[in-house]
């Protein structure tokens, strides 16, 4: 049981430094950027704006308030489905963004102006959407049982302590377990940035599984060149 314990805390504190790693090599300054692309955005200089606003992003983890210019510079010049992909990236996985009211105001224009252009509305009731929601709070539940676990260990009885450590391990390897594939297992949000296929317009929001060759796989659709596809968790 010490053995099993032991393996759960190095796995929770293994779960929590590649982020920690990655947030110290590969994070730019976002205030600078932020900065810039707001005097360039003020200037009149939208194509400038973006390109500044982009040069705070790290790779792989989007800053929700760039994103959230990113998205509101590219609705001014028009490039709606990037202006989507911008917004829906400010929202993922962040409640206050998606609780503010300008950028729901903001996504939703954009969307109305796509499907006056005869882009099909995003498919919202998805039950994958749901599933890839519950990846997160998944695998930190399994990390903090395995923390919760180790004190309980120490100060109960000897015959509780390998009950009660035993069903722990068992909860905490299955809800991470679940949690770390489910990002896997299910497919991913994203947003056509070019057409693909007859009944697919650029700007369409759709649930995609990689495949070979680089590409994706539209659920219930064709499959798409990865150039046309813009992930919103890339």
């Amino acid at each position: 049981m010490r053995r099993i314990a032991r393996a759960l805390l190095l796995l929770s504190c293994a779960a929590a430094l590649p982020a920690t790693v990655a947030a110290r090599i590969e994070r730019t300054d976002p205030s600078a950027a932020l900065a810039l692309g707001n005097r360039r955005f003020a200037a009149g200089d939208l194509d400038g704006a973006l390109a500044a606003y982009a040069s705070g992003l790290a790779p792989g983890r989007p800053d929700r308030l760039l994103a959230y210019n990113l998205g509101s510079t590219a609705h001014h010049l028009g490039r709606l489905p990037e202006a989507v992909l911008w917004y829906r990236r400010a929202a993922a996985g962040d409640s206050r963004m998606e609780s503010d009211r300008w950028l729901a105001e903001n996504l939703a224009s954009a969307r109305g102006e796509l499907q006056q252009a005869g882009v099909p509305p995003p498919d919202t009731d998805s039950p994958w959407i749901a599933a890839r929601g519950l990846a997160r709070p998944l695998v930190w539940t399994g990390v903090a049982v395995s923390w919760a676990a180790l004190p309980l260990f120490l100060l109960l009885p000897s015959p509780w302590r390998r009950r009660l450590v035993a069903t722990a391990a068992v909860l905490a390897v299955a809800a991470f377990a679940v949690g770390a594939a489910l990002p896997y297992a299910a497919p991913r949000a994203a947003v056509l940035l070019a057409p693909c296929g007859d009944a697919l317009p650029a700007g369409s929001e759709v649930l995609v599984r990689a495949v070979r060759g680089g590409r994706f796989q539209v659920v219930d659709g064709p499959v798409c060149p990865a150039r046309a596809v813009g992930l919103i968790e890339p």
